[in-house]
C-alpha cells in the first residue's frame, strides 16, 4: 500500500524534474496585501440531502481524498474554488437537472496571500486576475538573466498553465503540491478548464483554516444551461446551516458573483 509519505516524495522529484520545462525554476509568486477576497466552491448534490451540516462545504478531509485530483495528490486535499457561479456550474459538467451545493467563503478582514499565478495570454481575459497575470509577465521579461540563456520564460510558463486545462494530473498536482505544501503558499491560480475567460483556484487548507470564514450556501439546480436556486443558508451554531427557501430578495446579492471588497488592494512580487 502507498503511504501519504510516499505519494509525497514522488510528487517532490517529480516537480523537480518538470520545473525547467514549465519554467517555474524562476517564477514568481504574486503577494497580495491587506486583501479581501471571495471565493466560490461547487459540488454536485445528492438530492436526497440537498440541506447538509457546514463540514460538507469546505475542503475534504484527507482519508477521503484518495485520488490524484488536478491540484493535489492523494492524502493532501486542497480547497478548489472559481470565480462565479456559473463558471463553476460548466467545470462541473451538469446535466438538465442536476442539483449543485455552492458555498462562498471569505476573508472576513484584510490578509496577506501569496499566489503562483499559472495564467496564458490568450485566456483569463476578463478575469480579475488578468491584471495580476501582467505583473507576473513584466517582472519575468524584465529579469531575463533568472533564466539563463533561456529567452523563453513566460513562453514555458503558458505550457504549464496549458497543463491545467488538459488531464495531466501528475504533472499538475505535483506543481500545487509542492508550492501549496512544500513553500507553503496560500494559491495556486491556473485557467478555467471549461470557460476560456475566467479562472480556478487551488486554496491551501492551512490559508482556508486561517483566514477564510464561510460566508453563504446555496442549493441549486442547473435547468436549461441556468443556475435555479431553491434554498439558501448561513452558519450557525456547531457546525449546523440555517436554511430557508430562496428568496427574490437574496437574487441580487447571488447574481452579482458574490463580489467583496477589494478596491485599494496591493500586491508585491517576490
Amino acid at each position: 500500500m502507498t503511504s501519504l509519505e510516499d505519494y509525497h516524495e514522488s510528487a517532490v522529484q517529480l516537480y523537480h524534474k518538470i520545473r525547467v520545462k514549465y519554467g517555474l525554476e524562476a517564477i514568481s509568486t504574486c503577494v497580495l496585501n491587506d486583501t479581501r477576497e471571495g471565493f466560490i466552491r461547487g459540488r454536485k448534490a445528492d438530492p436526497t440531502k440537498l440541506k447538509p451540516p457546514e463540514n460538507h462545504f469546505s475542503y475534504p478531509p484527507s482519508e477521503y481524498c484518495k485520488t490524484y485530483g488536478r491540484a493535489n495528490i492523494p492524502g493532501c486535499p486542497v480547497f478548489y474554488a472559481g470565480e462565479t457561479p456559473e463558471i463553476i456550474a460548466e467545470e462541473i459538467m451538469l446535466e438538465n437537472g442536476d442539483w449543485l451545493h455552492l458555498s462562498v467563503f471569505y476573508t472576513p478582514k484584510p490578509v496577506k496571500m501569496e499566489a503562483l499565478l499559472l495564467l496564458h495570454d490568450e485566456y483569463n481575459g476578463i478575469s480579475e486576475w488578468a491584471g495580476f497575470r501582467d505583473e507576473v509577465r513584466e517582472h519575468i521579461n524584465g529579469n531575463p538573466a533568472n533564466f539563463g540563456r533561456t529567452p523563453l520564460g513566460w513562453e514555458r510558463i503558458h505550457n504549464s498553465a496549458l497543463q491545467f486545462r488538459v488531464d495531466n494530473y501528475r504533472d499538475t498536482s505535483s506543481i500545487s503540491h509542492f508550492w501549496l505544501y512544500e513553500k507553503g503558499i496560500d494559491a495556486i491560480v491556473y485557467p478555467s478548464i471549461r470557460n476560456d475567460s475566467f479562472c480556478n483556484f487551488a486554496l491551501s487548507p492551512t490559508f482556508v483554516d486561517k483566514s477564510l470564514k464561510m460566508y453563504r450556501v446555496y442549493t441549486c439546480r442547473w435547468i436549461d444551461g441556468q443556475l435555479e436556486a431553491h434554498y439558501s443558508g448561513h452558519a450557525g451554531d456547531d457546525g449546523i446551516v440555517i436554511w430557508k427557501r430562496f428568496s427574490p430578495l437574496d437574487y441580487d446579492q447571488w447574481h452579482a458573483g458574490f463580489k467583496f471588497l477589494t478596491e485599494g488592494n496591493d500586491s508585491s512580487l517576490q
